[in-house]
């Protein structure tokens, strides 16, 4: 869900969005008004992402973007690079932000009041978004922002493998001498992938599997 259509493949914009979600609101570029919760599961924006049928827009301060982003998930030659590129794009004022985008301006600065209040409140009534002591309320710009589209970055559909890395039949047979590990096989995450596991999917079912080959019953 935290990829740019500004960008070619996976992209910088992840980078810098995994920092700035519950700093800053994201938007219904149709509605000009929040529409999910930004701290959420990312199985669920995604899809709401994909319901609007457009790209949604996250932003924030400069204040949270420099204490957040620049240097922490993302390098400074990175941001510069975003922003360079237009993947990330600076704005002096809210006001610039909504003539950019073609957003309601009265209705964002309505929307924007409300979540710097949550914020400061540290509740959101309207989407339980999570908050952070260390944020700094939106009032002021210059204003960083970035247009989120789904991309695919990792499979969760393939073979069907038991605990031993056996690949089954229709019928959950395993299959002699055919054994799957990684993004070749579905079912090991269920329907969201937790962050930082793919790796551990390969190495721990990839050994799985040459044991299990070689005939050895422990794992």
């Amino acid at each position: 869900p935290w990829t740019s259509p500004d960008e070619n493949g996976f992209g910088l914009a992840p980078l810098a969005v995994e920092s700035m979600v519950g700093y800053g609101p994201m938007i219904n570029p149709t509605t000009s008004k929040r529409f999910i919760k930004e701290t959420g599961n990312r199985k669920v924006r995604a899809d709401a992402i994909v319901a609007l049928g457009k790209p949604a827009i996250i932003y924030t301060c400069e204040a949270n973007m420099m204490n957040k982003v620049v240097g922490k998930n993302m390098k400074p030659e990175q941001f510069e690079t975003a922003l360079k590129n237009g993947v990330i794009r600076k704005f002096d004022d809210l006001k610039s932000l909504a003539d950019f985008y073609k957003l309601d301006y009265a209705t964002l600065e309505k929307e924007n009041e409300k979540f710097n209040g949550y914020m400061k409140a540290m509740k959101d009534p309207e989407f339980d978004c999570m908050f952070f002591k260390d944020a700094v309320l939106n009032t002021k710009g210059p204003f960083y922002a970035i247009r989120l589209w789904p991309r695919v970055h990792h499979t969760m559909g393939g073979l069907e493998i038991n605990e031993k890395a056996q690949v089954l039949d229709v019928k959950g047979n395993p299959i002699a001498g055919l054994y799957a590990a990684g993004e070749a096989t579905g079912g090991v995450h269920g329907m969201v992938r937790l962050g930082t596991v793919a790796v551990a999917d390969c190495i721990i079912f990839g050994r799985i599997a040459a044991r299990t080959a070689n005939g050895w019953a422990g794992c």
